[in-house]
């Protein structure tokens, strides 16, 4: 009867240790799986990080061509709007300037951006749409360009998205949070002007354009 209950219970341990040498084997065939897995994530993260800088060094270069591309296309432009009216003569009401093709207004008083607009239209013209370097600016200048509509989004007063650029460097900028949704020609020494970002309430000259 001893013997039997004996041989019982080795036998029963016998089992459990099977059993335990099983899970063990299982328990390090999920671990290896768990390790190869995790490799793999960790692979694929730095994967997805190498692909996000070559994707950011693409975006920063197709920008750069873009703006490229733009610049040579007003060029071209210009120079076919040159060609059509270099016979065509506009003569300035008197006090105004002619600068290539368009009569200029630059304002010998200071207002705040809107009113200087508002006196622009009084005189049957509109504050200036710049793309050219303005060489006569002997101040700074309210020109016509504003992103009061949406925030970041730069329009001339005629409606027309801005492309070309001459922002100074850093600009814009809305420094220190003053809510600058009005441009300014800054005027430089060397007679070229850069713009900046200003707030609208600031009085300033101004130049009209029409």
């Amino acid at each position: 009867m001893l013997r039997k209950a004996e041989s019982t219970l080795q036998s029963s341990y016998g089992s459990v240790q099977r059993e335990k040498s099983e899970l063990q084997s299982s328990l390090k065939n999920v671990t290896a799986e768990r390790d190869l897995l995790k490799a793999n994530v960790d692979n694929l993260t730095a994967e997805q990080e190498e692909l996000l800088g070559r994707i950011d060094k693409l975006n920063a270069t197709l920008q750069g061509n873009t703006e490229e591309i733009l610049r040579k296309v007003f060029t071209e432009l210009r120079n076919v709007f040159n060609f059509v009216v270099c016979n065509t003569e506009k003569h300035c009401p008197a006090g105004w300037r002619k600068f290539q093709y368009s009569c200029y207004f630059p304002s010998t008083t200071k207002k705040t951006w809107t009113l200087s607009r508002e006196d622009c239209h009084s005189k049957g013209a509109d504050l200036a749409i710049v793309t050219i370097n303005l060489k006569f600016l002997l101040k700074n200048v309210w020109i016509g360009l504003t992103d009061g509509g949406v925030e970041g989004q730069w329009k001339w007063v005629d409606g027309t998205p801005l492309t070309l650029t001459f922002w100074a460097q850093g600009q814009p900028n809305s420094h220190q949070g003053r809510n600058q949704d009005c441009v300014e020609v800054w005027l430089r020494t060397k007679g070229d002007g850069d713009w900046n970002d200003e707030n609208c309430s600031v009085e300033q000259h101004w130049i009209c354009e029409k």
